[in-house]
């Protein structure tokens, strides 16, 4: 009975956080659907579910259609998306372009989010480049990053050298 609680008990935590729709590269030469309609390796397009999606390799990949949220942990990344509830950058290099996205967090450094209109930001990482015509209030602590904007809400920089315009 004992070898049956740890597999059992690995299971449930397994299964009580998958909260996203986890994206698994596929070997060289992959990219395609599983046939339940999930995306299974990079150059394709998703479509999101209710609960996000969740992106781990690198590679580039078109989200159909709105999304509750994405998250990005990995490197490398670039990703396409209509509108895009919450955004969050955990890794390095990842390139996201939107037209409308609610609030941003990015923890890494070195990524860049192109769109339209964004609610709240929050930036922990350095180097980092948002551009966009008009976000909500705006929180930076880390160092070398760049928030161009015709409008911003309220600022709160706690960085140093960087450049948030549309103040």
């Amino acid at each position: 009975m004992r070898s049956l609680i740890l597999p059992v008990l690995a299971v449930a935590v397994a299964v009580s956080l998958s909260g996203c729709i986890t994206i698994e590269v596929q070997p060289p030469g992959g990219g395609g659907s599983d046939q339940d309609g999930v995306a299974t390796g990079p150059g394709t397009d998703i479509t999101c579910g209710d609960d996000g999606v969740l992106l781990t390799q690198p590679g580039t990949y078109g989200i159909d259609g709105d999304c509750d949220g994405i998250t990005i942990d990995g490197t490398d990344i670039v990703v396409s998306a209509a509108d895009i509830d919450d955004l969050v950058i955990q890794g390095d290099r990842a390139s996201v372009s939107a037209a409308n996205i609610g609030d941003i967090s990015i923890a890494g450094n070195e990524n860049s989010v192109e769109l339209a209109q964004g609610d709240d930001v929050s930036i922990a990482g350095d180097r980092n480049v948002l551009t966009g015509t008009e976000f909500g209030d705006v929180g930076v602590k880390g160092n070398d990053n760049t928030v161009d904007a015709e409008r911003l809400g309220d600022v709160d920089n706690e960085g140093d050298r960087n450049v948030l315009t549309g103040q």
